[in-house]
């Protein structure tokens, strides 16, 4: 993330649970809130992962200049 951050390269957590849960937890970690200034969570659409619809809408919270997305899951 300090990678990221340094080099201007936008990301953000888009995340299953609700958006408050997804900031409690960002927000508890030291450092961490200045990186994000897109948080996502699935009470902002309408069909949570897997889904795209939520990568559709963090690549829109950044204007399109969104390029990179990673995520993460326990299906196999």
């Amino acid at each position: 993330m300090k990678h990221l951050h340094k080099h201007r390269i936008p990301f953000a957590p888009a995340s299953n649970s609700v958006r408050k849960n997804v900031e409690v937890k960002v927000y508890s970690q030291k450092g961490w809130k200045e990186y994000f200034s897109v948080i996502l969570g699935s009470d902002q659409v309408k069909s949570g992962k897997p889904s795209p619809e939520t990568c559709k809408l963090c690549k829109l919270s950044y204007d399109d200049s969104l390029k990179l997305l990673f995520g993460h899951s326990a299906h196999k």
